[in-house]
Order: C-alpha cells, then structure tokens, then sequence
C-alpha cells in the first residue's frame, strides 16, 4: 500500500506534463487556425494541429475555453469579418472567402444568426 503512495507524485506530475503540452498544442491549434481562417479551418483540422484525436481535442478545448470548437471558429470567423468591414472596402464575398466562408451568402446567414443584421448593414453602422 505505500509503494502506491510513494508512486502516486510522478504520475500526478506526469498528468501535469501531459496537461501541458496538451495546453501548448491547443494553444499552437488555436493560432494557426486564426492565421489560416482562410482556408475553411474546421474542428477536424484543429485537432489534427493538435496531434490529437477528435474526442480528445474536442474534450480539452471545452475544459479550457469553456465552450465548443465549433462555437469558437464560429466567433473569430465572426470577428475578422466585422473588422474587415470596418477597416476595409473589400466585397463582402471576398471578406466571407478570407474568413473561411464557402460564400457571401454563408456569412451573411452567419452574421444574421449571431449579430442580428447583414454585414452590409454592420458596415454602414460602423463606417457611416
């Protein structure tokens, strides 16, 4: 009984490092996902820059960031088209292409759905 006492330090320091790369692939997954939105990242591909599998990626991004994968693409993709909009006088279609949209018109239902109005609208909102 005491030989699993004195063994139980390491494997708790070894939960511990196992946390930590795990925290420093998610982290390293989240910005190469920020870096690449363009591309149509999705949660497969963040959990494979993760060299994780996709129940265990999907596990410690909900521990860690408090929600879900698809939630958060969803909300960076959301950010950087409003900042494009802003900042830019690009088309919408080539503002939804650059966020990883298949489409003006999936941004559009997208902007739609989490803000309440078309990009087109944020955009005379915020540049008028």
């Amino acid at each position: 009984m005491f030989k699993v006492f004195k063994e139980l330090p390491h494997v708790l320091e070894s939960d511990v490092r196992t946390i930590a790369t795990i925290n420093t692939r998610l982290n390293q997954a989240l910005n190469w996902a920020q870096d690449n939105l363009h591309l149509g990242v999705t949660t497969d591909d963040l959990a494979q820059q993760a060299y994780l599998t996709r129940s265990t990626f999907d596990r410690h991004f909900r521990q860690t960031m408090q929600t879900s994968p698809h939630v958060w693409l969803t909300a960076i993709k959301l950010e950087k088209a409003k900042a494009l909009l802003i900042s830019s006088q690009l088309t919408i279609e080539t503002i939804a292409k650059s966020c990883g949209y298949i489409s003006a018109l999936s941004l559009r239902i997208s902007f739609k759905k989490q803000l309440g109005i078309t990009p087109g609208q944020f955009r005379k909102q915020h540049c008028a």
